[in-house]
Parts: structure tokens; C-alpha cells; sequence
């Protein structure tokens, strides 16, 4: 099992076995922001904030080894093993603290906490209007500006996640990304033709293969 897979059953661990799906994306978002120097997770803008489609595919493979329950919320299916007993004692001592400072947010109040933090992350959200006040929201909306109308540049992959990459082409307003590649398939997460096909519609980008034609 990989260490960021230890790092989401601890951290349900810590909040009892159980979060919402929402709740649960914002708590590891903050604590891999806030208490890891090198991110186990990355974070795009989705439909209710950050979201990191890699911690649903770990989740798909936790559920496959009976780690967690099939079920939309996070929910632990074993709680009579201590997960948090495979990390270090420091990082133990960091998830405790964690939820000791942020255990209380939930729901809208988490949503506002991380929105009015990191607005970037907000900008595509379909609840954002209702979740912070007038100030906030132009904050968020300064993301959604269109920088350019119109600009072909390139991008590679090698050595990047692909939220890092997901979050690049959004910074720079990149509409849409033409696929290359001769044999658009890959190994690495998030990088084969219909997968990064599906993480771009996602978050409002259009992607197509080479062979295909492309609207601009």
C-alpha cells in the first residue's frame, strides 16, 4: 500500500471512521496543504471546491481490498485495526492536531473556511454564491476572467502529476488541448487518452487527439 493510501485511512481514522464525501475532500486538502511539505494529494477546481480525482481512484482500490465500504461517504469497513499505527509518530501527532484545530468545520462552514482561504480552488464551484458573502465571491470570480482570446502554446507531461499539469492549463486560460501524442496511452495517472479526455471536461476544457477536429 502507498503512503498516501495509509494517509487517507488515517485521516478518517482520526474523524472516526466516517466523513461526507465533501467534508472529506476539504479535510485532506487542508492537511496536505498545512501539515506536508511535499503534497501527497494535488487538487484541481471542481463542481464543490478542491477535489482530487487521485484520492477517488485510491478510494476505488481501498474499497476493491475491503478498507472501506462501498458507499458514496468515506466510511471505514474495518474499525478494529488502527490504520494510523502504520505512520510515524510525528505524523500521528500532526493528524491529531488537525482535527483538534479544524474537527468542529463542517459542511458550509468548512466550505466557507477553505473558499475564503483559497479562492482558486472555488472557481468552478456550483455553491460558491451561497456559501460566501460579496467580497469573497469577487475574489473567487478574478479567477474566471478570461486572460487572452486567443494563443497556441505547448505543454508537456513527463514528471507531472496530473493535477499540477490540469492545474497549469487552467492558470493560463487554456481552452483546449490537442492531443499529439501518436499512441495517446500511458501508464502514469490521469494521462491516457479517455482519462484525460474525462479529467479536463471536468473542469471546462475540451480535448481532443490529433485525428480529430478540433472547434476553436
Amino acid at each position: 500500500m502507498f503512503y498516501r493510501q495509509k494517509l487517507l485511512l488515517a485521516l478518517l481514522e482520526t474523524f472516526d471512521g466516517f466523513l461526507a464525501s465533501t467534508d472529506f475532500q476539504k479535510y485532506l486538502f487542508l492537511y496536505t496543504r498545512l501539515c506536508e511539505r511535499e503534497h501527497s494529494y494535488e487538487f484541481a477546481p471542481y463542481n464543490f471546491g478542491c477535489f482530487s480525482f487521485q484520492s477517488y481512484a485510491d478510494k476505488s482500490k481501498l474499497v476493491a481490498f475491503g478498507y472501506l465500504k462501498d458507499v458514496p461517504e468515506w466510511t471505514l469497513a474495518l474499525t478494529t485495526q488502527r490504520h494510523a499505527d502504520q505512520l510515524k509518530r510525528s505524523i500521528r501527532q500532526k493528524l491529531e492536531l488537525f482535527k483538534a484545530r479544524y474537527g468542529a468545520l463542517r459542511g458550509n462552514a468548512l466550505l466557507r473556511h477553505v473558499y475564503e482561504k483559497y479562492p482558486y480552488y472555488a472557481q468552478n464551484s456550483l455553491v460558491a454564491a451561497q456559501i460566501v458573502g460579496p467580497t469573497e465571491m469577487e475574489a473567487i470570480k478574478r479567477f474566471k476572467e478570461k486572460k487572452r482570446t486567443r494563443l497556441f502554446a505547448t505543454i508537456g507531461y513527463e514528471g507531472v502529476p496530473v493535477k499540477t499539469y490540469i492545474n497549469k492549463l487552467i492558470q493560463n486560460d487554456v481552452r483546449t488541448l490537442v492531443d499529439v501524442r501518436s499512441n495517446p496511452q500511458s501508464r502514469k495517472f490521469g494521462f491516457s487518452k479517455s482519462r484525460l479526455s474525462d479529467l479536463l471536461e471536468k473542469v471546462g476544457i475540451q480535448h481532443a487527439a490529433i485525428a480529430e477536429k478540433v472547434h476553436f
